[in-house]
């Protein structure tokens, strides 16, 4: 047996001797004192002398019980070591503090949430027996063992101390998977101390938490109830997207370079959702300038809109020179959690764009539109003036080669009926590397088997006729591309449906693709006339996999009046455009993401002021990283040659600030416990009530109860043994009173 306080339990044994002391001073000699009757009082004791002595010793026995009894359930006594707390071999405590981007939130006292959690850790490992082993595991994404099970208490105040926030999510689930006990210990106890504010960004409900409690002897959970928060508002960017990834300077000094376009997502929680508001909007290019491009708009929130979407041109004259990768930046005014109110993209500069036109004819620009075949709609379409961005070069069909793909960005095939069976895997390859192709219909082919040979190569799903349908009325285009087309055409997506109207098709191939999502246009009766699609998802360190899109419709005017219509000069460069720039890999990131593949292995350098290490070199094995805190980093391969730059943006999850519901918190935290319900404390204090909550915990299978309730029933008996042994009232034989 043991006891929660051990001097207690030997001064209340040592007061043993009180009642001990008391019954051999009563016992003493007198001196006696003769009188007349003295022989009979004699006589009388000495018949009573046996059963006096017996209920002396009785009643002295159990006053000795019940001062033992007393003493020891004020001492606490345990049945077993392995339930004292304090003793590395009972208790094991596990520290859970969030220090994710919702746990920046400040408060009215201008102070935040992780400033709390903090607080309340130092106080909990202040109160702890030293002997404890305590674990510090930090919940933002990816969640880690700061400091593993130790009883060196200053080591895990040091780290509490030194915590700093991310700029990702929490990951409580993940969190949770990292509690474990020590090899030795697995019939331990534990208590988890949850500190968490528990708001929405902070928690994810429909992930499955593991049940953990089969680890330990007895799992304890405890955490703060969220109705001790204060309400908070906060509006998150939650997307930067420039329409166009490869942004072209031209290289012509006296154009202008293109603006460039950028889609921007508002997200807003807390009690700011019911009223009417206004964000404005920064956007500016981080060029290193101290006078860079910027321009402004504002968003008018309704009551009850939790999304706003905004629009915005971005131009900068000085914008030019050889390819490199650039920084957006957009900025929303300041609010209660900063952590979110800036967010970043990367773009790529170019100064133009090579395309190969594969034609068997030479374009001629004097010649009449009465003559132009296939390939001269389209090189007239992306070259319309001197000084163009876009740049295309003649390829003949049996020119085909690996090093003259390696000199384009993108092919388009004019007559794929000449290209030969040996160039499509090719082709194939320029595509996987990141390169695009867009392959237009032959108008003077009867029957087409030309494309058996390009499905073969790129492995393309779709069915395709062979001989062309001519159809008994004129098609229209659908007014609306389809999902696929609605991102390939995103940057004429307001004017598409006036383009649109005017085009009437006469002529096409039936295609139709096993997956719907690669339609990008429609005729308005429902049939495809124009495919995409990413034949392989590989990725090396700057593209993914290009795209081939294909045109079921000749350019002829026997097939479509859409060459001779606006439409066609937009058409025609938005898919160059956009499929060059979708074949280039995102370099924006979410704080916490894990990088996968040749990114991966490189080694990052921090390119902007932010918090977090300095430099984050590659792991020794193929294990996937992860980037906590946003800004810009620089990219380095394994020889140190730069490989552009990658930006880290905020988790927009995290920024939630709205108050959890009790209800789905216990039911979502009660799978780690086998289904028991966690403490939730409510007090103001957290750190106190969680102290308190440890030691009813750690005291849960005490003696002590028991022990008092035995002393209550003994002091009753004693009293009865008492007034019997005193005798009061009862006449002694042999005696006359």
């Amino acid at each position: 047996m043991t006891f929660l306080h051990p001097i207690m339990a030997a001064l209340g044994i040592a007061c043993i001797a009180i009642p001990i002391l008391l019954h051999l001073l009563m016992r003493r000699k007198r001196r006696p004192v003769v009188f007349a009757a003295m022989r009979f009082v004699i006589e009388a004791y000495n018949k009573q002398r046996k059963r006096l002595t017996l209920e002396q010793l009785l009643l002295l026995l159990t006053r000795i019980a019940l001062v033992a009894l007393i003493a020891l359930g004020l001492a606490g006594p345990m049945l077993s070591s392995a339930k004292l707390p304090g003793n590395a071999a009972s208790q094991l405590v596990f520290i859970l503090v969030d220090d994710s981007l919702n746990a920046t939130l400040t408060t009215r006292d201008s102070a935040s949430e992780l400033s709390g959690h903090i607080d309340s850790a130092l106080d909990v490992m202040h109160q702890l027996n030293q002997s404890t082993p305590v674990a510090l595991i930090l919940l933002s994404t990816p969640p880690r063992v700061a400091v593993s099970l130790s009883t060196d208490h200053a080591a895990v105040i040091r780290a509490i101390e030194a915590i700093e926030p991310a700029d990702a999510q929490a990951d409580i689930t993940g969190a949770l998977s990292l509690v474990e006990p020590l090899p030795d210990l697995s019939e331990a106890d534990a208590t988890i101390v949850l500190l968490s504010s528990l708001r929405k960004g902070s928690i994810n409900p429909q992930e499955t938490i593991d049940d953990i409690s089969q680890r330990f002897a007895s799992l304890t959970l405890i955490a703060t109830s969220p109705s001790r928060l204060q309400p908070a508002s906060n509006i998150t960017i939650t997307q930067l997207e420039p329409m166009r990834r490869i942004v072209l300077t031209g290289n012509n000094r006296n154009i202008a370079p293109e603006p460039i376009q950028l889609r921007i997502e508002l997200s807003r929680s807390g009690p700011i959702v019911r009223t009417k508001a206004t964000t404005t909007i920064n956007a500016s290019i981080e060029s290193g300038r101290s006078q860079s491009a910027s321009t402004q708009a504002s968003v008018r929130w309704q009551p009850g809109q939790e999304q706003a979407f905004a629009t915005l041109s971005l131009s900068d004259p000085s914008l030019s020179g050889q390819p490199q990768d650039t920084t957006l930046a957009v900025r929303i005014d300041n609010d209660a959690l900063l952590g979110d109110n800036l967010r970043r993209a990367v773009i790529q500069l170019r100064q133009q764009i090579r395309v190969g036109v594969v034609s068997s004819s030479q374009f001629l620009p004097d010649q009449g539109v009465a003559a132009f075949a296939g390939a001269d709609w389209v090189r007239a379409a992306l070259a319309p003036a001197p000084g163009s961005p876009i740049t295309t070069i003649d390829i003949k069909p049996l020119n085909i080669d690996p090093p003259t793909l390696a000199s384009i960005d993108a092919l388009l095939i004019a007559e794929p009926d000449q290209v030969p069976a040996n160039a499509w895997p090719d082709i194939a390859t320029f595509v996987q590397r990141g390169g695009s192709a867009v392959v237009l219909t032959p108008a003077n082919q009867g029957v087409h088997l030309w494309h058996d040979a390009m499905r073969s190569a790129f492995n393309l799903p779709w069915t395709i006729a062979r001989e062309p349908m001519r159809l008994d009325q004129p098609a229209a285009l659908n007014p609306s591309p389809d999902q696929q087309g609605k991102q390939l055409l995103a940057m004429i997506a307001g004017e598409y449906e006036a383009l649109a109207q005017p085009v009437s098709i006469w002529q096409r191939l039936s295609a139709y693709p096993e997956n719907p999502n690669d339609i990008v246009l429609r005729t308005a009766d429902g049939d495809p006339i124009m495919l995409a699609v990413r034949p392989s998802q590989d990725t090396s360190d700057y593209v993914s996999s290009g795209l081939v899109i294909f045109l079921a419709v000749a350019l002829d005017p026997d097939w479509t009046n859409l060459p001779a219509k606006p439409l066609f000069v937009p058409l025609v460069h938005e898919l160059i455009r956009a499929s060059s720039s979708r074949s280039l890999v995102s370099r924006t990131r979410i704080a916490g993401q894990r990088l996968s593949g040749p990114l991966s292995q490189m080694t990052l350098t921090k390119a902007s002021a932010s918090s977090g290490p300095d430099r984050i070199d590659p792991p020794p094995t193929q294990v996937a990283r992860a980037v906590s805190h946003a800004g810009i980093w620089q990219l380095h391969d394994a020889t140190g040659r730069s490989r552009g730059i990658i930006a880290f943006n905020p988790d927009p999850h995290a920024g939630n600030t709205s108050i959890s519901d009790e209800k789905t918190i216990i039911d979502w935290l009660s799978n780690a416990l086998h289904n028991q319900e966690p403490i939730l404390l409510d007090e103001q204090s957290p750190a106190d009530a969680i102290n308190t909550q440890m030691q009813q915990t750690n005291t849960g299978d005490l003696l002590s109860l028991p022990l008092l309730i035995a002393a209550l029933v003994l002091a009753i008996i004693e009293t009865c043994l008492a007034r019997i042994a005193s005798h009061a009232r009862k006449p002694i034989a042999g005696v006359v009173t």
